[in-house]
Parts: structure tokens; sequence; C-alpha cells
């Protein structure tokens, strides 16, 4: 005999991720609306340095241009300080009001993506609202890309490798043209996001590819195949990451941009350290 589902069971598995959106975006509006200034240092931090490079976007339009080095490209991936100024434009707030208000954006696209890859790894939505839940709390969201990329990168780039090593009856399947999409644009949108994201990706692309000829046979046909089905996700997303990457390695072949940055970096590329953290990170995002 089947048993009914509780009242509660199916208030979560009908509006659980609607409630869970609207009590989050609720609770840090308020928070933030008591900020009188970034959650940085007082007189700049990273923060302030990101701010720095939105500002120049809103008012130049321009993500390829340095705000920090004169007449320099954009030595971080540009793409958060992009969306902060988009945010500003398509709500009319003035740059200050939209930055301090972003990272409710960010909390809500982390709701739902981890929601949709608890749904493809439980199928369950009970368990899909528990996850999204537990994770959403774990970090004050914050527009600085390093906490951007923990909060909502590593879920996104968890729900990427699912959508590539999808198993059904013991096999792997094939990816069909909308998850080489979706998984390409993913692949691309860490490599605008974030350095390390970026990195930490690719490095999963090979292993995937590895784990999924494996499975099958170490096969000259085998690779042929799999290359095939990886190849429009790594056009994609190579794509992207050279609109970020190919200024800096042609112009700086990966060098520090002038000589007063010698004193804080010696290279624009991320540290073992750092890439090895972010790397934990992700692989514990499971447990």
């Amino acid at each position: 005999m089947i048993k009914e589902a509780s009242p509660l069971e199916k208030l979560l598995e009908k509006k659980g991720l609607f409630c869970l959106l609207f009590f989050f975006a609720v609770f840090y509006s308020f928070l933030f609306a008591q900020f009188n200034q970034f959650p940085s240092e007082y007189y700049g931090g990273d923060h302030y340095a990101h701010f720095g490079s939105a500002l120049k976007i809103y008012n130049t339009w321009n993500p390829f241009i340095s705000s920090h080095y004169y007449g320099e490209f954009q030595h971080y991936p540009w793409l958060t300080p992009l969306l902060i100024a988009l945010f500003a434009k398509i709500t009319f707030l003035d740059m200050f009001t939209a930055a301090i208000f972003f990272p409710v954006v960010i909390i809500m696209c982390t709701i739902i993506i981890t929601y949709l890859f608890g749904m493809r790894f439980f199928e369950n939505k009970i368990f899909a609202f528990l996850l999204a839940l537990t994770w959403a709390v774990q970090l004050v969201p914050s527009f600085h890309p390093s906490e951007f990329a923990k909060q909502l990168m590593i879920p996104l780039i968890a729900l990427f490798v699912m959508l590539i090593y999808n198993k059904k009856d013991g096999h792997t399947e094939l990816l069909s043209g909308k998850a080489k999409i979706i998984t390409g644009l993913i692949f691309g949108v860490a490599a605008l996001q974030h350095i390390v994201t970026f990195v930490v990706t690719a490095v999963l692309v090979g292993c995937l590819f590895v784990l999924r000829v494996a499975e099958k046979s170490f096969s000259w046909k085998t690779v042929q195949e799999e290359a095939k089905q990886f190849m429009p996700i790594i056009l994609i997303g190579g794509f992207c990451a050279a609109l970020f990457w190919a200024p800096l390695l042609i112009k700086y072949q990966g060098q520090t941009l002038n000589d007063w940055q010698l004193y804080s970096s010696e290279s624009v590329l991320p540290s073992e350290g750092f890439v090895t953290a972010m790397f934990l990170d992700l692989i514990n995002y499971n447990s």
C-alpha cells in the first residue's frame, strides 16, 4: 500500500522552492538595506577594487579595459562586474545601491541551481529543497568574485558534472544537443567568472572524458566517439574563455601588467594552493 504524502510534503513539492526564494529575498534585502558601505575594509579592499571594475563597465560598456591600470586590459575575469553593471542598468539603481543588493540576485540563482542539481541527484523534490536550503545558509552572499564562486559556481559546476556523467541503468548516456549547449555555457561562465573556476572546470572536462572512455574501452573508436561528444562543450567554453584570456596571453604572455604589480603578484595565473583549495571545496560538495 502506497503511503499518502503528508501536507508538509505536498506543500514542499508544490511551493517549497517559491517559499525558499521569497524568504531569502526578503531576509537579505532587509539585511543589506542596513549597509552603509560594502563588507570590506573602510578605505579600500577587494570589494571596492571589484566595484571599480563594475563602475567602469557601467560607464563605458567595455569589460575588456582595466579600470585600475591606464591603457591595459582587464586582468581579472570580468563577468561579475559586468553583471553588477547590467543589474544597475535594468533596475535603474545607482551603482553603489545595485552593488549592495546584487548578492540577493546571487542567492536567488544559487537556490535555483542547487535545487536543480538536487532534483537530478536525488530525484526527489523534498531532498532537493533541503539541499538548496542547507547550501543557501552556508555563506552570506557577496558580490566579491571569490565568494560568488563559492556560493554559486560550485553547485553550478556540480550540475555540469552530472549533465556530462549521466548514467542510466548502469550505462553512461550519450549527451543530447541540449546538454552539450548547457554544459558548454557553464564551462564558459566558469571561464569568465573566476580564474580558479575555469581551471577546475577544465580539469574536470579532461577527467570526465577519460572516465567515459574507460567505462567503455580504451579503443581509438571509443576515443573518437567521446571526442565528438565533448567537442561542442570545449568549443563553446573555449570561445567564452578566449574573451578574457586571449588579450592577456597575446599582450602579456601571462606575466604581470606592470612593475607595481610585482609587489603583490608575480603572475596573472592563480597559485597552486588557491586552485587546490577550490578543487577540494568542489569534490566535497556532495557531502
